[in-house]
């Protein structure tokens, strides 16, 4: 894990507050928490569409309250690729296998890289899923008190 600060510290003086995500980020308002989770004052997602296809492939999880203490953040952002199945088991699921992972070792990046692990297993295990020609890249972040994670 490292120091949150790293994580927090935005090119320009902010505040951590709603209105510096919707002014600095562009995220709409709408989208945004307004109740602080631990460090982070405030979060959000933003997602559209590409130019290629009429649909969007991308899938965002933001889950507070994570983990068996019930003290962590998890956010992630999975870019599907050539179809939304992969993205879509990912955004259900990896963060399912993370708990477990966590329920064995306390260490963060071992749990994620074998939360990964699984959720890859699983995907090439199931032939529906295998059937489609999609996959996705993740960026997954788990925040706890002062101290963060992140896997890519």
């Amino acid at each position: 894990m490292q120091p949150i600060q790293a994580l927090l510290s935005p090119p320009k003086p902010a505040t951590g507050s709603v209105q510096d995500l919707v002014l600095q980020f562009g995220i709409d308002e709408s989208r945004v928490s307004k109740k602080p989770q631990g460090a982070v004052k405030a979060y959000g997602a933003n997602t559209h569409r590409g130019i290629i296809r009429n649909y969007n492939e991308d899938r965002v999880s933001i889950i507070t309250n994570f983990g068996q203490d019930r003290n962590l953040l998890f956010a992630a952002v999975y870019d599907g690729h050539g179809g939304d199945v992969c993205a879509d088991y990912l955004k259900d699921n990896l963060h399912v296998h993370l708990s477990g992972q966590l329920s064995q070792t306390k260490n963060m990046e071992e749990a994620l890289s074998k939360s990964i692990y699984v959720a890859e297993y699983n995907v090439l295990r199931n032939s529906e899923l295998r059937s489609e020609f999609s996959g996705s890249c993740a960026l997954m972040a788990v925040v706890s008190g002062t101290a963060y994670c992140e896997c890519r």
